[in-house]
């Protein structure tokens, strides 16, 4: 899927940036310790050739068979390159590629940025990040911009049911293209991309990035606002019908999408075991016309078509990993993102509404001292009850005082976020009708192609086997 946000194409492959040495351990760990040098992105995707070219269906079952050969073909040659970029229109520009293992267990990507701002004085910066630094940056965002959408990272785990090597070359590749997306999604947005972790992200040396994510704050925070976020639920008096209307829309988008992404999964296992046939088709029309003399040019142009079948296929299914799934799979996340940032709204909304009912309360309380001869039961046991009553009226005086104070800061926080919620869903939508457009016209383009490849081969085979056929004489 082609996306603004991919505002340029590698054509580099050197590995300028250094690895930085980071020696914590977590869950990207090897599976595989003995491993003692690390491998280039360039490297592992040879090999990982290699180990296509030696594929065989007798090591894996029919299940496995299919998801193997779909990672083998979902390679994408896209490499992004920051070189060809322009600031007359965006003033930072972050880039994402060369994924890296290290001996110590873990993926480093180079991160490079070019900006025009002031704060980012050398102007262009390169560093070496993990996907814990990425998690780092987001969890500041989310801190920091509670009242934004905050896009989305890919999953810790997005192929753990097909791929057990998580350090796979289509995983690493496919994942960097996910953090690149994540990365310029953050560098376009007004707000959140002057967040100054965002800066430390983009610049900071390796240690220094090490010391920031270790102290970060912990989950608790995160665990009451969760708590919190689900009793706003119950508590809310009422949510606007805007709003309502945008939770309803999500959730049905979101299932539309899963719907959507589970049909393209089921015919694209389909076409690569239909690929399998057509080899098979194709070897056997071969052998035949080895012992067929008389037949052997109009089953060797069957067998021609079945194989140029089989390469049209392939490259049809070549890149439905990177440009269909994985578009698909960050829209889910990013309807999860709306979904939280709609109940962070909601929790602004619920502390607006306890804060009036409050003060209301107080403000009733008084109302009903002021206007009749009601003691509290403090002044059955004061010596004098008027003077008792007039202390209770200016305690509430004070309350009511702090409360509106209270109520205007919470009722401004509100309209803030329902003003910033609002202005990135409407940003959103337009990215999404942009980027949905383009992966329907990107896959109908796709399939055109093959199905004139198709028409082209079975014309050439028609037209061989329509030739008149050879005459033998007989001795």
């Amino acid at each position: 899927m082609s996306d603004d946000y991919n505002p340029f194409i590698d054509q580099s492959n050197d590995d300028s940036c250094n690895p930085f040495d980071d020696q914590e351990q977590d869950e990207d760990l090897y599976a595989n310790k003995s491993e003692k040098s690390t491998k280039s992105s360039t490297q592992v995707s040879d090999e990982n050739e290699q180990n296509i070219a030696r594929l065989t269906y007798t090591s894996l079952d029919g299940q496995q068979q299919a998801n193997t050969i779909m990672r083998s073909l979902s390679i994408d040659e896209d490499i992004l390159d920051v070189s060809s970029i322009s600031s007359d229109s965006q003033d930072l520009i972050v880039r994402v590629d060369k994924p890296e293992k290290h001996t110590e267990g873990y993926v480093s990507y180079c991160v490079t940025s070019k900006s025009t701002r002031q704060e980012y004085e050398a102007g262009e910066y390169q560093v070496r990040r993990r996907y814990q630094d990425f998690l780092w940056l987001r969890q500041k965002l989310f801190e920091c911009h509670p009242t934004h959408i905050i896009p989305p990272l890919p999953e810790k785990f997005t192929f753990s049911k097909h791929i057990k090597d998580k350090f796979d070359s289509d995983f690493l590749r496919t994942r960097q293209k996910a953090l690149h997306k994540f990365m310029n999604r953050v560098a376009f947005h007004p707000v959140i991309s002057f967040n100054e972790n965002v800066k430390t992200f983009l610049t900071a040396k390796a240690w220094e990035m090490t010391t920031a994510r270790k102290n970060q704050s912990g989950t608790a925070s995160l665990i009451g606002g969760s708590v919190r976020n689900t009793a706003a639920q119950f508590l809310m008096k009422n949510r606007s019908e805007e709003f309502s209307d945008v939770m309803k829309y999500n959730v049905q988008f979101q299932a539309k999408i899963k719907t959507f992404a589970n049909i393209t999964e089921n015919i694209a296992e389909e076409q690569f075991y239909m690929m399998d046939d057509y080899s098979e088709y194709s070897s056997a029309f071969q052998l035949w016309a080895n012992s067929e003399t008389r037949l052997a040019d109009t089953l060797h142009a069957v067998s021609q078509s079945f194989e140029k079948n089989k390469a049209s296929l392939k490259n049809l299914l070549r890149t439905h990993e990177s440009r269909v799934c994985e578009p698909l799979r960050e829209y889910l996340l990013y309807s999860d993102a709306v979904k939280d940032a709609m109940k962070r709204r909601d929790q602004f909304q619920i502390e607006q509404e306890l804060s009036a009912d409050e003060l209301n309360k107080k403000r009733l309380e008084k109302e009903e001292l002021e206007s009749s001869n009601a003691k509290s039961i403090s002044a059955f046991f004061s010596k004098d009850p008027e003077k008792a009553r007039e202390e209770k009226i200016s305690k509430l005086n004070q309350q009511i005082k702090e409360l509106l104070l209270e109520s205007d800061l919470l009722s401004d926080r509100r309209e803030k976020a329902d003003h910033d919620f609002k202005a990135d869903l409407e940003r959103w939508e337009k990215t999404k009708k942009r980027d949905l457009k383009e992966l329907f016209l990107d896959i109908a383009e796709r399939h055109i192609k093959f199905y004139e490849a198709n028409t082209a081969a079975w014309q050439e085979a028609y037209e061989a086997i329509s030739k008149p056929s050879k005459t033998h004489t007989v001795v």
